[in-house]
């Protein structure tokens, strides 16, 4: 199965309050969310935080041009061949990029199989999984 079209679009979200933390202020999150068709029918979502300005460049003019044709199971080849692709100087862009795609492969991956995600992955380890969340009030 493999990649026939890439999409991507910005969602922009302010924040009703600005966040002060290590790294400055943040006054909203700009998430980039991707959409991958097959040659099989298949679509796969995926998202990814866009925390540089360079993210969208670098998905735009590398990551979704050179994903096409891929099998959507060569999920660390085509990671390898996107950072090898010269990009190297915006690493932290091309690593953020990178990540909406593999999800988006991942996502269609699973649709194929008719299996989750944790079943691709080597099976259910746990019930319960402790997670953390920031809350800013």
């Amino acid at each position: 199965m493999r990649i026939t079209k890439v999409d991507h679009w910005l969602v922009r979200m302010p924040f009703t309050e600005d966040i002060l933390w290590g790294s400055g202020r943040r006054i909203g999150t700009t998430r980039l969310v991707c959409r991958i068709e097959t040659d099989a029918g298949i679509i796969g979502w995926g998202e990814t935080i866009s925390l540089i300005a360079n993210v969208p460049a670098v998905f735009a003019d590398i990551v979704a041009p050179l994903a096409i044709g891929y099998q959507v199971s060569d999920v660390e080849r085509l990671h390898r061949h996107v950072l090898g692709a010269g990009f190297y100087h915006h690493k932290r862009a091309a690593v953020m990029a990178i990540a909406a795609l593999e999800m988006a492969m991942w996502d269609a991956l699973g649709k194929q199989a008719k299996l989750p995600l944790y079943a691709l992955w080597g099976g259910k380890w746990r019930q319960d999984v402790e997670a953390a969340a920031y809350l800013f009030t």
